[in-house]
């Protein structure tokens, strides 16, 4: 799984979202501008 910590930079979200797709493994996102600190405590759960 792949977790879209970077929340500040809708690009770099968009770029890990193409990744996982190609992957096809699943990915964590919580949107833009979110806690980027409770995105990633929540990809360890």
């Amino acid at each position: 799984m792949m977790a879209a910590c970077d929340t500040f930079h809708s690009e770099a979200v968009e770029q890990l979202r193409t990744h996982a797709r190609r992957l096809q493994i699943p990915i964590l996102e919580k949107g833009y501008k979110k806690d980027h600190a409770i995105v990633a405590k929540e990809a360890i759960h």
